[in-house]
């Protein structure tokens, strides 16, 4: 039987409970302004599942620790954060 690799456990465990699945999916699979590559002179943000093809796990890890702060901070500004219309990309 196949397994995840070790690093998906402890991403998953980095970025803590969430409200719906399709988060994970999304984290997963969206360019993520930390993950970089460069390739032929040229440099791009990378996915998470990208990053980890490259074999770049500790910083998807350190990536997923970060978005787990944003999204901590946030939870704790409550109605001040929603107030002033702040989300998770804004940090």
């Amino acid at each position: 039987m196949l397994q995840p690799r070790p690093v998906i456990r402890t991403v998953l465990e980095a970025l803590g409970p969430v409200d719906h699945p399709w988060f994970l999916v999304d984290w997963f699979l969206r360019s993520n302004a930390r993950l970089v590559a460069t390739d032929g002179g040229s440099v791009r943000n990378l996915s998470p599942e990208e990053a980890l093809e490259r074999g770049l796990d500790d910083d998807v890890v350190r990536a997923a620790n970060l978005r787990a702060r944003q999204t901590r901070a946030l939870n704790d500004m409550g109605e001040d954060a929603r107030r002033l219309g702040l989300n998770y990309d804004d940090f």
